[in-house]
């Protein structure tokens, strides 16, 4: 009796839709163990995928928020490839989600996917070991 209020209520809140396109793009393109590092990472933890905010920045970096927050800052503003190569290999990132400030390191997406997130807006993901090659 006491669960009846519980069984009967509703969530008041969407954590995220899934299977979506957005999902299923990242998995149609990516390896089960790929580390992502971009902004919707609920969909990129239903999809299965890995994001940047966890062990993949190593066990000092992932509960220091600050030192993150650095390492991401120092990612998107690399002004040349070898640097900004260099930063992915050395954390582990697999999947960067593209930015227009990156255009000086990487002037075309050719090495990339593309999805449309949970707010309808399109969000391109670029390959680091094919960027990088």
């Amino acid at each position: 009796i006491e669960n009846m209020p519980f069984l009967n209520s509703k969530p008041t809140e969407l954590f995220a839709e899934y299977p979506s396109n957005f999902t299923n793009a990242i998995q149609a393109n990516s390896m089960p163990k790929s580390v992502f590092l971009g902004n919707d990472l609920r969909e990129i933890h239903l999809a299965g995928r890995i994001t940047f905010t966890g062990d993949s920045a190593g066990p000092n970096n992932s509960l220091d928020k600050q030192k993150r927050a650095d390492i991401i800052s120092s990612i998107y503003s690399s002004t040349d490839k070898y640097f900004f190569c260099d930063q992915n290999k050395k954390y582990g990132i697999d999947y960067i989600q593209y930015a227009p400030r990156m255009i000086s390191v990487m002037p075309n997406t050719e090495n990339s996917f593309t999805a449309i997130n949970g707010s309808s807006q399109q969000v391109t993901f670029i390959d680091i070991k094919k960027f990088c090659n």
